[in-house]
């Protein structure tokens, strides 16, 4: 397998396991449950939470930061449509403390060890609570691609930090920052104190 490959697989891996680990936080922090299913990533009866992270100030491999954005799938975009309650956006950044390339998943780490040792390299996250509408003011980009073993095609949607609305009220938390923007009120949120 040449060492590009490898390297995409490596990426992949450690993309879906911290999403999985962002998630577990968010739903701490919020005091909402993680949806196990289809559909917003945290839910209760009234509130639902779509998560993007970004890694940032990863200082490896001849770059010294990444983008602080988030890809958004268009599909995403329509789950007010069939969900109930109230949702928002959490578009979060992080931090750790070890270079990807120097992350390992050995095959047989149980889930719980695996998240439990990933989160403990994370040095802080930043997680900004948008209102659900905020999404569309974004233009849909229509994508697709080909490799060796497949075709796709995808529509996403682009956010840039600086993009976000402004800032309402500031919550420090395990970790971390909360951000409410414009409009996302307190209330929903039972943890944040």
């Amino acid at each position: 397998m040449p060492l590009n490959s490898q390297k995409c697989n490596h990426a992949k891996k450690f993309n879906s396991y911290m999403s999985l680990v962002n998630e577990i936080w968010v739903s701490e922090i919020l005091g909402i449950e993680r949806n196990q299913g289809k559909g917003p990533d945290i839910t209760n009866s009234g509130t639902f939470v779509e998560v993007k992270f970004s890694l940032i100030n990863q200082k490896q491999e001849n770059q010294s930061n990444y983008p602080k954005a988030w890809t958004v799938q268009e599909h995403q975009t329509e789950y007010e449509k069939y969900w109930a309650g109230q949702g928002f956006w959490g578009f979060g950044i992080y931090e750790l403390m070890t270079p990807v390339s120097q992350i390992t998943f050995p095959e047989s780490e149980s889930y719980e060890t695996r998240n439990k040792r990933l989160e403990n390299i994370v040095t802080r996250r930043t997680l900004y609570l948008t209102p659900w509408s905020f999404i569309y003011k974004f233009r849909p980009h229509e994508t697709q691609g080909e490799t060796k073993l497949s075709k796709w095609e995808n529509v996403f949607r682009y956010v840039k930090l600086t993009n976000l609305p402004k800032t309402r009220k500031t919550y420090p938390v395990t970790k971390g920052l909360v951000h409410l923007t414009k409009k996302v009120p307190d209330y929903l949120f039972p943890n944040l104190k």
